[in-house]
């Protein structure tokens, strides 16, 4: 008996999509996500706006930055590190605050981004108090 090819969704999160990364017109990798939002949708407008981010590092490699929906802590970031034809490594890094600019002062542009959502609030005498909030720069 033939096999249905339809099925029935219930959830948005049922979906299972595929981010693909070609090079050359070639599939270089798949990856496969249990989460229907994971690359489509994320917390911050500025996600969208930025991601995906190439940052070459050498003749024929670099880094490809896709954000992710972390809800409901802050977006993250996948980083494919690309030599060749080949993905030789992922891992995850926080997503980027805005584009890339001097945030130090030295002539090169960065990329800034801060660990979580930050929290604030003031002391008896107005004075803004907030809590530790590293930031990495890249």
């Amino acid at each position: 008996m033939p096999v249905a090819d339809t099925v029935v969704v219930r959830e948005p999160s049922d979906l299972r999509l595929v981010l693909t990364i070609k090079k050359n017109q070639r599939v270089i990798f798949q990856d496969t996500t249990s989460d229907g939002l994971a690359y489509t949708e994320y917390s911050e407008p500025q996600t969208k706006r930025l991601y995906p981010i190439w940052a070459p590092t050498g003749p024929d490699e670099g880094q490809l930055l896709v954000a992710y929906n972390n809800r409901p802590a802050k977006d993250r970031a996948r980083r494919f590190h690309i030599r060749g034809n080949k993905v030789i490594g992922v891992d995850t890094i926080l997503t980027f605050d805005g584009p890339a600019r001097d945030l130090d002062h030295d002539g090169r542009l960065e990329y800034g981004g801060r660990a979580d959502y930050g929290e604030s609030t003031s002391d008896s005498r107005g004075r803004e108090l907030s809590f530790y909030n590293p930031v990495l720069y890249i």
